[in-house]
């Protein structure tokens, strides 16, 4: 295990035992890259900076769930790609719903898209 694997466990404790302070460096560490999965899955400013924000409220809200065995770089990228994917929707909806179906049925590539990212962002 890594120095930063280590940290980031120990992050992950402190953060399920209520330290807001674990979460904001969590939080932190993490921001750069879910801004940049969020645009790259949205093409737009705006719609990075809302996924970006509602990415971290979801995870804030969440953080005592995760796992032991889970990395925590793929499960926040997880709840980016999900919030996304609902920012999309609402968007579409907004719009009168003309691209909903094209969308549906765009949610698995997208989804592949992201893994794709995910994999490309790790060697960042």
């Amino acid at each position: 295990m890594t120095q930063d694997n280590k940290l980031i466990r120990s992050l992950i404790e402190s953060a399920k035992r209520g330290s807001n302070a674990a979460k904001e460096q969590l939080f932190e560490m993490s921001l750069g890259k879910i801004y940049k999965l969020s645009f790259l899955l949205t093409g737009d400013k705006t719609s990075a900076d809302l996924i970006t924000i509602n990415t971290f409220v979801n995870a804030w809200d969440f953080t005592d769930t995760i796992d032991e065995d889970i990395i925590f770089a793929e499960w926040i990228k997880d709840i980016t790609v999900y919030v996304a994917l609902n920012e999309l929707k609402k968007q579409d909806v907004k719009k009168g719903g003309v691209y909903f179906v094209l969308i549906m049925e765009a949610q698995s590539q997208i989804i592949l898209q992201g893994i794709y990212l995910v994999i490309l962002m790790q060697r960042d």
